[in-house]
């Protein structure tokens, strides 16, 4: 097992200078990140599983110390863990960071299919009684901020930003919300990972 640790994004998070420049930011210094693009699901908004799934199976992931799972819905995250494979799903590492954190949580998205997704994935990790709600919005700053804001109401102690679209949208939330964790999902995934050894 290598020092290496595999980072598997959506082909337009690989391609943003501004999501590459927050990943060289967070990561150690002690490891090396690769990263490997995925193509959007057809008419979805998440990885699409199968075409990962084949991706993966040739690489020789026995040489990275870890795999994680860019993609806040965890796609192939259980079937990698089937075969023995140390993965990380940035979701799932997020919703446990939270909690950890603070007691209750919220999580923002953009995409509205995500909300029955996501009460799965609480439900999955025995979140539920931490789990404040879902608040969809708009990549406008006004928009997350107002979704934000209600979840705090609601008694959120912690937002978790489900779709990261840009690092700017993570200084303004954690500016506007002082006293609340703000949890993003690729650097909850990647501290899990680099404490694996």
């Amino acid at each position: 097992m290598g020092d290496d640790i595999l980072l598997i994004l959506t082909e337009r998070m690989c391609k943003s200078k501004e999501i590459s420049a927050y990943l060289k930011s967070i990561s150690e210094p002690s490891f090396k990140l690769e990263k490997l693009p995925v193509k959007f699901s057809e008419n979805s908004f998440f990885i699409n599983e199968f075409k990962a799934m084949e991706i993966l199976l040739e690489k020789p992931l026995k040489d990275y110390r870890c795999v994680v799972m860019g993609c806040f819905f965890d796609p192939c995250v259980e079937f990698l863990r089937m075969r023995r494979y140390r993965v990380v799903g940035c979701g799932e590492a997020s919703m446990m960071l939270a909690s950890l954190l603070e007691r209750d949580f919220g999580v923002i998205s953009i995409f509205r299919e995500a909300v029955s997704r996501v009460k799965l994935m609480v439900k999955r990790l025995g979140l539920m009684d931490r789990f404040v709600g879902i608040s969809i919005v708009s990549e406008r700053e006004e928009s997350l901020i107002e979704g934000g804001r209600k979840l705090v109401e609601e008694g959120a102690d912690s937002l978790i930003i489900a779709h990261l679209t840009s690092v700017k949208l993570l200084k303004v939330l954690s500016n506007r919300f002082k006293g609340i964790s703000i949890v993003e999902p690729l650097k909850a995934g990647l501290v899990l990972a680099n404490a694996m050894f």
